[in-house]
């Protein structure tokens, strides 16, 4: 378990700047369109297309993953597959988001929880990416898409919120909040499932391949 643990923490570690990076770069995407109306008028239009996309894109992962380590379990592998895409998707895209325009005062901070309001879309959704991660549970796909989506996503939750701009401090709680509602949720889906799922013998992180062996885990043991 501390070997496990130690693992984690590393994959968090190295994604972090990653994630840091796209988080400032929506910032300034963020603040770029709310000098242009047009987008103001179509962020729900762009949420509604990128939070669908996100729940997609995670339930192939998650779904994938879990199948590989739990071939057999094709009930629970569906039930994780679902269930774990849109909760993640929902904890990335509407409420961190959420109460982070709530913090900063956003007059027209909303909740907007994709399975409520469009619940055909979000479910036809994961159950399409859970059909092709149950199918093809092999197949790999990039980090860098995954973290696309959800800070896409994320971003147009935020730009629905408000029509002027932030102060610098509301710009740095919001930076913040969009840090920790595309890293958490994002490594949950692609380190945290196969780390924790796979078998004691080979722990592989799902999006960069990084490997704990048993033989890796003993000479840590004996160098610590």
């Amino acid at each position: 378990m501390p070997s496990r643990l130690k693992l984690l923490t590393h994959e968090m570690k190295h994604h972090a700047p990653y994630t840091l990076g796209g988080a400032v770069i929506g910032i300034f995407l963020l603040d770029l369109s709310i000098s242009q109306a047009w987008v103001g008028h179509h962020s729900e239009d762009f949420f509604e297309v990128f939070h669908p996309a996100h729940v997609f894109f995670s339930a192939i992962t998650t779904t994938a993953l879990f199948r590989q380590y739990a071939p057999k379990s094709w009930v629970r592998n569906i039930l994780v597959g679902i269930l774990g895409s849109i909760g993640i998707g929902t904890l990335s895209d509407c409420l961190i988001p959420f109460w982070g325009e709530m913090l900063v005062g956003m007059e027209h901070a909303h909740m907007h929880i994709g399975f409520i309001e469009e619940p055909l879309v979000i479910l036809s959704a994961a159950a399409l990416g859970v059909g092709l991660g149950f199918l093809w549970p092999r197949s790999k796909f990039n980090h860098g898409i995954h973290v696309f989506l959800s800070t896409a996503a994320t971003l147009f939750h935020v730009r629905m919120a408000t029509e002027v701009g932030l102060s610098i401090p509301q710009y740095g709680i919001v930076t913040a909040f969009l840090f920790v509602a595309v890293w958490f949720p994002c490594c949950a889906s692609d380190i945290f499932a196969p780390l924790l799922l796979a078998p004691a013998d080979a722990r592989k992180c799902g999006c960069c391949g990084t490997t704990m062996k048993k033989d890796e885990e003993a000479s840590e043991e004996e160098t610590s």
